[in-house]
């Protein structure tokens, strides 16, 4: 029972549900402009172990914080191990990234130092930049998997904005979830400045905004906008672990509707 809890938090540590989002993420751009192939998994875990780097980090400049919203800082964030997370993981992500093609590789440098920068610069206490810098950084783990084999076309620019909504609604999420922690930290975020409720009404224009605009132009992510539908109902129950959930659903599981689609 013991090893079983160090793994439970070993996992909540580097957000191993989050990770899987990101590769998620990375996948669906692939899936988007390339076929199927063993590239897939060096990109899936390049985008894992990248995220881990990040969040494990995340983890450790954020205590103030995480001690106000989970009531506790994890352990790993508190010890000399806990510490070598990181860096581990980006040795590991670095090790499968020079499978990808250069333009690729650059990307996930690109993407991976400004995740780490967000945490070692503290960006979240500037007014909102926070959301879209969130935002950016998945547009380009998406495009990251676009180009993984080399090719690039003006086209794969156009999707962009898909996963640029998606990560400035997750962050928006986690800004109502760590209201409390956030404003014990003093930081500005949109639920502090705004409001609990006023936030709330305005991430659910956000979210319906993105599902229309899925269904108009981009429905190859059909499934991403049947999430967030979900997402919205739940966020009107108050229910913010399934909202979470929900919308790290969204991306974790599109390449495998993607994959689907493919064969029909």
């Amino acid at each position: 029972m013991r090893y079983f809890n160090q793994i439970l938090e070993f996992s909540r540590y580097i957000r191993t549900e989050t990770c899987l989002f990101v590769s998620g993420i990375a996948l669906s751009g692939y899936l988007l402009f390339n076929k199927p192939g063993i590239l897939m998994l060096p990109l899936m875990l390049t985008a894992f172990f990248s995220s881990a780097a990040i969040y494990s980090y995340n983890h450790i400049t954020d205590k103030k914080e995480d001690a106000v919203n989970n009531r506790k800082i994890n352990r790993f964030a508190e010890n000399r191990y806990g510490k070598l997370v990181p860096l581990a993981c980006i040795c590991i992500s670095f090790m499968f990234s020079i499978f990808l093609s250069s333009f690729s590789f650059v990307i996930y440098i690109i993407s991976l130092s400004a995740g780490m920068l967000y945490s070692a610069l503290r960006l979240k206490k500037l007014y909102f930049f926070k959301n879209f810098y969130t935002g950016i950084i998945f547009s380009l783990v998406f495009l990251m998997g676009e180009i993984a084999t080399g090719n690039v076309i003006y086209l794969m620019f156009d999707y962009l904005l898909i996963p640029f909504l998606s990560g400035f609604i997750l962050n928006l999420l986690g800004d109502i979830r760590g209201y409390k922690g956030d404003k014990h930290a003093g930081l500005k975020t949109f639920p502090i400045l705004l409001g609990l409720e006023k936030a709330k009404t305005l991430l659910q224009i956000i979210l319906w905004c993105f599902i229309i605009l899925i269904f108009l132009k981009y429905r190859i992510f059909a499934s991403i906008a049947i999430f967030m539908v979900f997402l919205s109902l739940f966020l009107l129950k108050d229910d913010m672990k399934i909202t979470r959930v929900c919308i790290l659903l969204s991306f974790a599981t599109l390449p495998a509707f993607m994959l689907v689609a493919l064969w029909i």
